[in-house]
């Protein structure tokens, strides 16, 4: 019986990563593969070998920026501590009970506005009485 042959496809894939470092430093990470499949598991393998090209690299990198990238401080004050800070001040806590006042104001306004331009749509007759004297 004679042996078929199979056709092979070469496959090459590749994968970069491109990692900003600082003020025009970067640090640069390839990764590339090939592989002679059959025919019909070419796409497969392709699929198979970015990933595999991917994880590759993004282990690189990781490995990299933990060797050569600080870590940050855990306790360096963040800006809402700054602002929660600012808050606290007597000033900054009398100008916010103004802008409450004020805004509360508004509120009254403008439900009463709203009343009005609703009792305004109503016709006399539907209009409730409400008869106080007793």
């Amino acid at each position: 019986m004679a042996k078929t042959k199979i056709k092979l496809v070469e496959v090459a894939r590749s994968f970069s990563y491109k990692l900003n470092c600082g003020n025009y430093q970067t640090a640069d990470f390839f990764c590339s593969q090939k592989a002679e499949v059959p025919e019909n598991e070419a796409e497969k393998t392709s699929e198979e070998l970015f990933e595999f090209c991917k994880d590759e690299v993004m282990k690189s990198v990781y490995a990299y920026q933990l060797e050569h990238i600080p870590v940050a401080e855990t306790n360096k004050p963040t800006r809402q501590d700054f602002a929660e800070e600012r808050a606290k001040s007597p000033i900054n806590q009398a100008i916010q009970d103004k802008i409450d006042e004020v805004q509360e104001e508004r509120k009254i306004e403008e439900a009463n506005k709203e009343l009005e331009e609703a009792t305004q749509t109503l016709p006399e007759s539907e209009i409730p009485v409400i008869d106080i004297e007793k």
